[in-house]
């Protein structure tokens, strides 16, 4: 049996005259929002839930009303409105001590935080979130395992981000190992992927780029076959770069040699993305990162091509939708097209790498910082 959890149930029989201010009324009206949830009609039960706010209730009925409104607010995308709700909710789970819902607030609560590019506060919101359910005991339960693989999961991606590559691989590792336990389904195999992904970018940023591309090309199958159009588009576009990095590193702008299997690679796996980006047209930030890498093609081919207008329009863009880590990458860029360019750019090239490295200190996102400091110490060797 899966550890219980008050968020997953609309009442309790137990909570019945031993809860203080245990409302009838508000019992009555969660059973009816949480079959909304079960639908997946997440708007809907919070409109069911909307007119009772603010009537006297039960601390575990209002920490279902807040964990309802931060769920509806996760779907729409209202990402502030989530970390609000989810604030006061894992207050009160704090005080009462209610680990299991703390770790559900926890995930919620981080994921909240990444998409807003908050990645110090979700790293520590996924770990508080882990402690709490370590601190439970293990479990065997399927359900509880998959939980436990999302709150690591999570806080990997966090990691990862903030630049701590080693503890980020220690909880992909530790996570996949769980994930052999799980019965066989897509939502098991897209968790395993997922766990794979990161520890393919970690392996990636620490210079293994044989490494990276082994465990990349692995997954691909599994999101041909499970994945959404735009996460497979996405991770297109980390093939194809994560191939040309073993032709012509980020942050060098020279190529040390050329092999027509990873071009091909990199070629195929980009014509697909974008054709997949170009014709959903939902995903503008994946198409700023496509850009980014069809122009590391060309410069990796030596196409005779201007490719400045370009990177200054996409960061044109990075900085209308403050995206810092993105800004940092077309600096990173820029500084690779005056890096092949010669010696008569170096200047050039070695400002590109600074500007990258004090947008992405802004950012919180040390691992972006990689590229261009690497492409410091280069160029500055070969001066």
């Amino acid at each position: 049996m899966p550890r219980p959890s008050l968020l997953d149930v609309p009442d309790r029989l137990a909570e019945h005259g031993r809860e203080q201010a245990h409302s009838p009324t508000i019992a009555h009206v969660l059973v009816r929002v949480y079959e909304r949830l079960a639908a997946g009609e997440y708007d809907e039960a919070e409109r069911l839930m909307f007119p009772y706010r603010g009537w006297p209730m039960a601390e575990t009925q209002h920490a279902r009303a807040l964990f309802i409104q931060a769920s509806a607010a996760c779907k729409r995308q209202h990402y502030r409105s989530v970390i609000e709700c989810c604030d006061e909710a894992l207050a009160l789970c704090y005080a009462r001590e209610w680990r299991v819902e703390f770790a559900q607030l926890a995930l919620l609560c981080a994921e909240a935080h990444h998409n807003l590019q908050l990645f110090t506060p979700a790293a520590e919101l996924a770990g508080a979130g882990l402690d709490a359910w370590l601190s439970v005991g293990r479990s065997d339960d399927t359900r509880d395992l998959a939980l436990e693989i999302d709150l690591r999961d999570r806080l990997s991606v966090e990691l990862f981000l903030l630049g701590r590559f080693a503890d980020a691989l220690q909880h992909t590792r530790l996570a996949r190992r769980l994930t052999h336990a799980l019965p066989a389904s897509r939502s098991a195999a897209l968790r395993a992927a997922g766990l794979g992904w990161t520890n393919a970018l970690v392996q990636r940023w620490r210079g293994d780029a044989h490494g990276a591309r082994r465990q990349i090309l692995a997954i691909l199958p599994t999101y041909e076959h499970l994945g959404s159009p735009d996460e497979l588009a996405r991770l297109r576009i980390v093939v194809a770069d994560i191939a040309l990095d073993a032709l012509a590193p980020l942050g060098r702008g020279i190529v040390h040699h050329y092999r027509d299997d990873i071009v091909h690679l990199a070629q195929r796996n980009l014509s697909l993305a974008r054709e997949t980006i170009d014709a959903r047209g939902v995903d503008p930030a994946a198409r700023a990162m496509a850009l980014l890498a069809q122009m590391r093609l060309g410069r990796t081919l030596g196409t005779n091509e201007d490719r400045f207008p370009l990177l200054e329009s996409i960061g044109r863009l990075a900085e209308q939708w403050h995206d810092l880590p993105l800004l940092g990458q077309v600096y990173t860029a820029l500084g690779d097209e005056f890096g092949a360019a010669g010696r008569t750019e170096v200047e050039s090239q070695l400002s590109c790498y600074r500007r990258a490295l004090g947008v992405i200190e802004g950012s919180h996102t040390p691992a972006y910082g990689v590229w261009a400091r690497r492409g410091l110490h280069e160029a500055a060797a070969r001066e």
